[in-house]
């Protein structure tokens, strides 16, 4: 019994899967597997959400002993290898494996009920829903700009974050300048905040450096 498609539970499905007596239960809240790690590209417009959703019974489509089912898993029995889903269905087996993946951890900062996470596709569109919308309302009021209507926040220097921001920058000063012609894209912003000395601190000095600059 298998708890989320992600990359971990998909690796392990399909690892068990080679093996002819296993009988894998693999079961998710959504149908697709989610390339979470293009996310960012979703919600700066460069790719659609299609691009990155894969449907997991086509994954399995020729691999009998994986059975794939939709649910939202709302609790777990350790001692009984079994899970119940939001809609009561039962599910139990031999092992039971929890890959349900992450959220955001907003460590209780006042105000981050306003912030836009981004670990799920349907966060990366609305997200994307938002930015846009910000340069819609600056080009029907100016006055705006000043307001900073066009300054995006981005808390958080790993990987994620050095990549969203520097595709809001790229998106501001490639497409959006013939889009927006009558804006003063040029006062548009993109700060980043981390509460370490260095952006992207896990990775080698090289590339640090090379993030910043």
């Amino acid at each position: 019994m298998i708890v989320g498609a992600g990359f971990a539970g998909l690796a392990g499905a399909r690892k068990l899967a080679k093996q002819k007596d296993a009988r894998v239960t693999l079961i998710d809240k959504n149908n697709y597997h989610q390339f979470q790690p293009l996310l960012y590209q979703v919600a700066t417009s460069a790719l659609s959400p299609e691009d990155l959703a894969f449907p997991v019974r086509e994954l399995f489509r020729k691999t009998p002993n994986v059975d794939v089912k939709l649910g939202e898993v709302v609790s777990a029995d350790p001692k009984t290898k079994s899970i119940t889903t939001a809609s009561g269905e039962t599910y139990s087996g031999d092992y039971l494996v929890l890959a349900a993946g992450s959220h955001a951890n907003f460590f209780n900062t006042p105000g981050s009920e306003h912030a836009f996470p981004l670990y799920a596709l349907e966060e990366a569109e609305k997200l994307r829903s938002r930015v846009i919308a910000c340069f819609e309302d600056a080009d029907r009021n100016h006055e705006l700009i000043k307001e900073g209507a066009l300054n995006f926040v981005i808390v958080g220097g790993g990987a994620t974050g050095a990549e969203i921001s520097g595709a809001i920058s790229d998106m501001i000063q490639g497409p959006l300048l013939s889009a927006y012609p009558d804006l003063a894209l040029s006062e548009a912003k993109v700060l980043v905040y981390d509460l370490g000395k260095t952006l992207l601190a896990p990775f080698s000095e090289h590339l640090r450096k090379y993030a910043t600059e």
